[in-house]
Protein backbone atom coordinates (compact mmCIF):
# COMPACT_ATOMS: atom_id res chain seq x y z
CA UNK A 1 0.00 0.00 0.00
CA UNK A 2 2.97 2.36 0.03
CA UNK A 3 4.11 2.06 -3.59
CA UNK A 4 1.57 4.54 -4.94
CA UNK A 5 -0.31 4.44 -8.22
CA UNK A 6 2.61 2.78 -10.03
CA UNK A 7 1.86 -0.50 -8.24
CA UNK A 8 -1.65 -0.68 -9.69
CA UNK A 9 -2.39 -2.72 -12.83
CA UNK A 10 -2.78 -1.01 -16.20
CA UNK A 11 -6.04 0.91 -16.63
CA UNK A 12 -7.00 0.41 -12.97
CA UNK A 13 -7.59 4.11 -12.30
CA UNK A 14 -9.63 4.45 -15.49
CA UNK A 15 -11.76 1.49 -14.41
CA UNK A 16 -12.22 3.01 -10.94
CA UNK A 17 -13.26 6.37 -12.40
CA UNK A 18 -15.78 4.75 -14.76
CA UNK A 19 -17.32 2.72 -11.93
CA UNK A 20 -17.41 5.77 -9.67
CA UNK A 21 -19.45 7.70 -12.23
CA UNK A 22 -21.65 4.65 -12.90
CA UNK A 23 -22.43 4.37 -9.18
CA UNK A 24 -23.20 8.09 -9.10
CA UNK A 25 -25.61 7.70 -12.03
CA UNK A 26 -27.26 4.66 -10.41
CA UNK A 27 -27.74 6.53 -7.12
CA UNK A 28 -29.16 9.57 -8.89
CA UNK A 29 -31.51 7.42 -11.01
CA UNK A 30 -32.74 5.59 -7.93
CA UNK A 31 -33.20 8.72 -5.81
CA UNK A 32 -34.67 11.12 -8.35
CA UNK A 33 -36.76 8.85 -10.59
CA UNK A 34 -39.80 9.36 -8.34
CA UNK A 35 -39.58 13.13 -8.61
CA UNK A 36 -39.03 13.17 -12.36
CA UNK A 37 -41.30 10.37 -13.57
CA UNK A 38 -43.85 10.09 -10.79
CA UNK A 39 -44.37 8.04 -7.67
CA UNK A 40 -45.23 4.81 -9.49
CA UNK A 41 -41.98 4.81 -11.47
CA UNK A 42 -40.09 5.86 -8.33
CA UNK A 43 -41.30 2.77 -6.44
CA UNK A 44 -40.36 0.61 -9.43
CA UNK A 45 -36.89 2.19 -9.57
CA UNK A 46 -36.32 1.71 -5.84
CA UNK A 47 -37.20 -1.94 -6.23
CA UNK A 48 -35.07 -2.69 -9.31
CA UNK A 49 -32.05 -0.36 -9.20
CA UNK A 50 -29.41 -1.62 -6.77
CA UNK A 51 -27.80 0.62 -4.19
CA UNK A 52 -24.14 1.05 -5.25
CA UNK A 53 -22.95 1.17 -1.64
CA UNK A 54 -24.36 -2.31 -1.07
CA UNK A 55 -22.51 -3.56 -4.12
CA UNK A 56 -19.30 -2.05 -2.70
CA UNK A 57 -19.51 -3.74 0.71
CA UNK A 58 -17.28 -6.71 -0.26
CA UNK A 59 -14.55 -4.27 -1.24
CA UNK A 60 -14.67 -2.62 2.19
CA UNK A 61 -14.95 -5.69 4.39
CA UNK A 62 -13.04 -8.17 2.27
CA UNK A 63 -14.20 -11.09 0.21
CA UNK A 64 -13.80 -13.62 3.04
CA UNK A 65 -16.41 -11.94 5.23
CA UNK A 66 -18.68 -11.16 2.28
CA UNK A 67 -18.69 -14.83 1.25
CA UNK A 68 -19.44 -15.84 4.86
CA UNK A 69 -22.35 -13.40 4.95
CA UNK A 70 -23.69 -14.73 1.66
CA UNK A 71 -23.48 -18.35 2.81
CA UNK A 72 -25.12 -17.42 6.11
CA UNK A 73 -27.97 -15.74 4.24
CA UNK A 74 -28.47 -18.81 2.06
CA UNK A 75 -28.55 -21.09 5.13
CA UNK A 76 -31.06 -18.72 6.75
CA UNK A 77 -33.26 -18.77 3.66
CA UNK A 78 -33.30 -22.57 3.43
CA UNK A 79 -33.77 -23.04 7.19
CA UNK A 80 -36.63 -20.53 7.29
CA UNK A 81 -38.39 -22.28 4.38
CA UNK A 82 -38.00 -25.77 5.88
CA UNK A 83 -38.93 -25.13 9.51
CA UNK A 84 -40.21 -21.63 10.33
CA UNK A 85 -40.98 -22.34 14.02
CA UNK A 86 -37.51 -23.73 14.77
CA UNK A 87 -35.94 -20.89 12.80
CA UNK A 88 -37.81 -18.24 14.81
CA UNK A 89 -36.69 -19.87 18.06
CA UNK A 90 -33.00 -20.36 17.35
CA UNK A 91 -31.77 -18.07 14.56
CA UNK A 92 -30.35 -15.39 16.88
CA UNK A 93 -28.37 -17.94 18.90
CA UNK A 94 -27.05 -19.67 15.79
CA UNK A 95 -26.07 -16.39 14.11
CA UNK A 96 -24.32 -15.21 17.28
CA UNK A 97 -22.42 -18.49 17.52
CA UNK A 98 -21.29 -18.32 13.91
CA UNK A 99 -20.11 -14.71 14.30
CA UNK A 100 -18.27 -15.53 17.55
CA UNK A 101 -16.69 -18.61 15.98
CA UNK A 102 -15.48 -16.60 13.03
CA UNK A 103 -14.01 -14.00 15.38
CA UNK A 104 -12.37 -16.58 17.63
CA UNK A 105 -10.76 -18.32 14.66
CA UNK A 106 -9.25 -15.00 13.50
CA UNK A 107 -6.67 -15.11 16.33
CA UNK A 108 -5.15 -18.55 15.52
CA UNK A 109 -5.37 -17.72 11.83
CA UNK A 110 -3.34 -14.53 12.37
CA UNK A 111 -0.78 -16.39 14.48
CA UNK A 112 -0.36 -19.09 11.83
CA UNK A 113 -0.05 -16.45 9.14
CA UNK A 114 2.68 -14.61 11.06
CA UNK A 115 4.48 -17.93 11.59
CA UNK A 116 4.54 -18.44 7.82
CA UNK A 117 2.35 -21.56 7.85
CA UNK A 118 0.59 -21.98 4.54
CA UNK A 119 -2.86 -23.55 4.35
CA UNK A 120 -3.21 -27.03 2.87
CA UNK A 121 -5.33 -25.77 -0.01
CA UNK A 122 -3.67 -22.99 -1.95
CA UNK A 123 -5.04 -21.06 -4.89
CA UNK A 124 -2.76 -19.72 -7.54
CA UNK A 125 -3.75 -17.49 -10.41
CA UNK A 126 -0.40 -17.78 -12.18
CA UNK A 127 0.16 -20.04 -15.16
CA UNK A 128 1.34 -23.47 -14.09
Amino acid sequence: GTEGFDALPDHCLTFCAILFFASFVLSAARDFSGMVFGEKVGKWAEMLIPIPMCMAIPFYIGAFLAISMCLGSLVKLVWEKKNKEEFESFYIAVASGVIAGDGIFAVPSAILSMAGVSPPICMSFAKS
